[in-house]
């Protein structure tokens, strides 16, 4: 259910459109950009002559630098890693996050009328960090918590208090709708982070000579090839893999030794541009689904089990049914769904239930 609620999304979540807002948010998230908003809220109130815009705005400034602060200095304690193989830097909390939730903590609390927006604004900031693959959803929670705390700190203890006035309706229904749009934002992001897991390996290779590969690319690998693949191609000119081209891709194995096995396959999805990946790979051994996967962007393995009943004695046959496949691009009229490299066959255990 998972993977459909994913896929439910994805016409949404894969538009250029929502990619580019999701850029504009994530460059927002940055302390550059949030010290010049508050720059900008300062200067308005100065030249307005508005004192309580001018202090928020210097708040705002000095919540983006304490912010910062306390984000890195926790990312080097918790050490906890980014997504995929991301190693420049630590993820929890989030630091645009965290500097996005502490803005809006200031100005919310100086304009509590504009609070819904700029706290929806803000989750929006730190769920782009997700989109592009930069955090996981609990390095947004971690940033929203240590921002919103950071900025009602220092917005209570710096801004003037004024007078305490019934919230109104119009206030109660904008915090409604931010909270209706938001949270299942969030929810939607952490089925889609599960979903990437599930099939995703991340212990090493298991000792052993598996019992049949393929490395795609290869002149062995062209004739178990059956249909729906590219010519070999060098990925960087050093890596070898084919393209899945259009909805399915079809290859043979050879047989098998009785018992439950393990399929390994090292897939790399055609993404355009640089958010996330939609690609849900369908696999099918012998005729029968073993297992759907939702595939990361780049070169990663993926596992699934294949049950003692559906090997064969002689060839064994496997299909690949993909979500989507794109043109490649304006001169190439290929439609490409998924890069192969490699695929194995291991011994298996029996299956969990």
């Amino acid at each position: 259910m998972g993977i459909d609620l994913v896929r439910l999304a994805c016409p949404l979540v894969g538009s250029v459109l929502f990619e580019r807002v999701m850029s504009l948010l994530d460059h927002l998230g940055h302390g550059v950009g949030a010290a010049a908003l508050g720059l900008v809220v300062a200067v308005f109130g100065l030249v307005t002559r508005n004192r309580r815009a001018l202090r928020a705005g210097l708040v705002v400034l000095l919540a983006v630098v304490v912010a910062g602060i306390l984000a890195n200095g926790l990312k080097l304690a918790f050490a906890h890693p980014r997504p995929g193989h991301r190693v420049f830097s630590y993820g929890f909390p989030s630091g645009h996050a965290t500097t996005a939730f502490a803005v809006a903590s200031v100005l919310g609390d100086a304009f509590p009328p504009a609070a819904p927006v700029l706290y929806f604004g803000a989750l929006a900031t730190g769920l782009a960090r997700v989109f592009f693959r930069d955090h996981f959803v609990v390095d947004i929670a971690g940033g929203a918590a240590l921002g919103t705390a950071c900025g009602l700190l220092l917005a209570r203890r710096l801004l003037p208090r004024g007078e305490r006035r019934e919230t109104s309706l119009a206030l109660r229904w904008a915090w409604v709708a931010a909270a209706v749009i938001g949270i299942p934002a969030v929810a939607w992001f952490g089925v889609y982070e599960h979903e990437l897991d599930r099939h995703l390996v991340k212990e090493t290779r298991p000792p052993g000579r598996p019992e049949a590969s393929i490395e795609f690319g290869t002149a062995p690998a062209r004739a178990l090839l059956v249909q729906g693949w590219s010519n070999d191609e060098r990925w960087n000119g050093k890596i070898p893999f084919v393209w899945a081209e259009g909805s399915t891709a079809t290859l043979r194995l050879p047989p098998l030794p009785p018992g439950n096995h393990e399929l390994r396959v090292r897939p790399n999805p055609f993404v355009r541009g640089q958010g996330l990946s939609c690609q849900v790979v369908a696999v099918d051994f012998n005729g029968a689904r073993i297992g759907r996967m939702l595939l990361d962007r780049g070169w990663n393995d993926y596992e699934l089990e294949v049950p003692r009943g559906l090997v064969r004695s002689g060839e064994n046959e496997i299909e690949f049914q993909f979500g989507y496949a794109h043109r490649a691009s304006r001169q190439d009229d290929r439609r490409l769904a998924v890069a192969f490299h490699s695929l194995e066959v291991l011994a298996g255990e029996t299956p969990k239930h």
